[in-house]
């Protein structure tokens, strides 16, 4: 079927055009003769978005505007009358001066039911307006050159060819591009490239995807990353395929429709929010009520504590952990494995090396003030509690940490914040073993061997009972910042704390 002279411009834009967009040009009292000398930014403007439509309009012109040879004018019996539609005024003045035949369109390229009612008869059109929303169907065939009607390798082949068929970037887009510093904006670049691209096509065949890649690279050779090889381009091609699917899956997301009901979810409350209500059933209870038998025993299995601490942390983590629920938490050993839990990243060799870093500035420090240390690292951590202590009124506690002699008794009070005791010999000299004095509870040291795992005993008692340390305990915060590395778990830090810190990293410049 073909559309012939006997058709007019109005009857041909009938066919090629949904009512809706009929009814409006008539509305604005849109001649259809001006069709024939409208450019393709004016088509564009008219149809906004609607880039098969103006395809078909520019090929009717193309068709219809063609100058005529002269044996095509004649025709085979040399008649140069010209019925139909070359003989209206409206085509006839934009077309030469020499006799002319009628041209011949073929409505097959159109790919439109529609289309074909045209050459049937003019009556034929109200009865096919239904089939107009089938024309945008055809929008991919007709993305060609408007003056051939051959078939593109792809429907990007004809986009991102002329200034109407690219991305109208944003300022700052384009800006980062003639610079050359695209990288700062690449996900602007990205995400305006794939909502232009989406408009017009929805592409997913991998060679489209590599077409807009090359073709957008031989305009803003900014994009491109020669370690991708033959194909540098390919970065752009993969971020903007993921940006178009996730963009599809929003959209598909929001057409979707169901008729069940949301699920109602319950708020994510904080662990530290969280209060544990025991029902006797949940697992991580019976892992506590297996962990509290084992403990009854007399003879119980470290191995099988030391698993059961590991399966029931979460379980201590939401709640105050007691030493009523949890005794295993009196044990040294327990302690020093729970702070592990707690401190994943602490690993004992690096613990090592920080206290060697600490002493060795510390010690500095008391050479430049003349300091005279007989009592080797208990006296480092003596003068460092000295630099540091809190100034204002606050109520007196036992030290810290304290030595005693042999004869001691170690003792402890309800309420009393953990402390650390350290037994010495007679002369003096030698430091034997330890006590960490914490509520009525004491905790004797039996695997500890020097000063420095000592301390870092009464460090980890801190961790594993989740206490905060007394504000004139500054020396605890000091050990936590420079032996344990720790800037995260909050405490409470004196003017001279600061001072004495800022000290300490201008010599050894400690990050």
């Amino acid at each position: 079927m073909s559309i012939n002279g006997m058709h007019n411009m109005e009857t041909i834009l009938q066919g090629i055009l949904p009512p809706q967009i009929l009814q409006t040009l008539e509305e604005n009292g849109v001649d259809s003769s001006v069709f024939l000398s409208l450019t393709e930014d004016d088509l564009f403007r008219m149809f906004p978005g609607k880039v098969g439509y103006v395809r078909k309009v520019m090929m009717v012109q193309s068709e219809l505007n063609a100058p005529l040879s002269a044996e095509e004018a004649t025709g085979p019996e040399g008649d140069s009358d010209l019925p139909g539609v070359l003989q209206s005024p409206d085509v006839r003045s934009q077309l030469t001066a020499a006799p002319m035949a009628p041209r011949i369109l073929d409505i097959s390229k159109l790919s439109s039911p529609s289309m074909a009612s045209v050459g049937a008869g003019g009556d034929d059109v109200a009865e096919e307006a239904g089939s107009h929303q089938d024309l945008e169907s055809s929008d991919v065939a007709l993305q060609g050159p408007s003056s051939r009607l051959e078939t593109p390798k792809t429907p990007m082949w004809n986009m991102f060819t002329t200034p109407q068929t690219w991305p109208q970037y944003s300022d700052r887009v384009v800006s980062a591009l003639k610079s050359g510093n695209i990288m700062a904006d690449w996900d602007a670049l990205i995400a305006e490239t794939a909502y232009f691209i989406l408009k017009h096509h929805d592409m997913k065949a991998p060679s489209e995807y590599d077409d807009v890649g090359r073709l957008v690279s031989e305009r803003w050779p900014c994009i491109l990353f020669e370690e991708h090889g033959k194909k540098p381009w390919n970065h752009f091609v993969k971020r903007l395929s993921q940006k178009m699917r996730n963009i599809r899956w929003t959209r598909k997301r929001k057409m979707e429709q169901t008729k069940q009901p949301a699920t109602t979810k319950r708020t994510a409350v904080a662990a530290a929010d969280y209060s544990f209500e025991a029902d006797g059933d949940s697992p991580e209870e019976l892992l506590k009520a297996d962990l509290l038998s084992e403990l009854q025993k007399d003879k119980p299995d470290k191995a099988k504590i030391g698993h059961l601490q590991k399966l029931t942390f979460n379980l201590r983590k939401r709640e105050k952990p007691t030493f009523h629920d949890y005794p295993f938490l009196l044990e040294e050993k327990f302690i020093k494995r729970e702070f592990f839990l707690r401190q994943p990243e602490v690993s004992e060799a690096s613990l090592q090396q920080n206290w060697t870093s600490l002493i060795n500035m510390v010690t500095e420090c008391t050479k430049q003030d003349r300091f005279e240390n007989t009592e080797g690292e208990i006296g480092l951590l003596k003068y460092v509690d000295t630099k540091i202590a809190i100034t204002k009124r606050v109520k007196k506690l036992q030290p810290a940490i304290s030595v005693e002699k042999a004869t001691y008794i170690p003792t402890s009070v309800a309420s009393e914040a953990p402390r650390l005791v350290i037994i010495s010999h007679e002369d003096d000299h030698e430091l034997s073993n330890g006590f960490l004095l914490h509520d009525g509870n004491v905790v004797e040291m039996r695997d500890t061997k020097n000063v420095m795992e000592m301390v870092l005993f009464l460090s980890q008692a801190y961790y594993a009972w989740d206490l905060q340390y007394p504000i004139q305990y500054q020396v605890l915060g000091f050990l936590q910042l420079f032996l344990l590395k720790d800037r995260l778990s909050p405490f409470e830090r004196s003017c001279s704390f600061f001072k004495f810190e800022k000290r300490l990293r201008s010599l050894q410049h400690v990050e």
